[in-house]
């Protein structure tokens, strides 16, 4: 493996641990919504840190969908090639995430 994968995955991963620390911090003030982007990120960013540890190039990596990182962590590890992440539900829209989860003030 690159050297310079390995460099590039502790840099995604610790930022992926400051974010889910800081996620942790921001469930216990119930600022959830909150709580929820900065899990999604912190997500993203460990996936990408795995990624890059298993030899992906960066250019395969500009994306921000979690879903895309996954069929592209599958694909590294020989399976899942050609998949393609699921499409977008055509549905209405969700609520914000501060009404999803009743914290919205009316």
């Amino acid at each position: 493996m690159a050297r310079k994968n390995l460099h590039e995955a502790k840099r995604w991963y610790q930022q992926a641990a400051y974010d889910l620390a800081a996620a942790r911090w921001n469930f216990q003030g119930t600022f959830y919504n909150t709580t929820c982007f900065l899990a999604q990120q912190a997500a993203g960013k460990a996936l990408k840190s795995v990624l890059y540890y298993l030899g992906a190039r960066r250019q395969a990596l500009l994306t921000h969908s979690v879903a895309t990182i996954e069929v592209l962590k599958r694909s590294c590890r020989g399976g899942g090639q050609g998949a393609q992440p699921p499409a977008p539900s055509p549905t209405t829209p969700p609520p914000t995430p501060t009404a999803a989860f009743g914290c919205a003030k009316s």
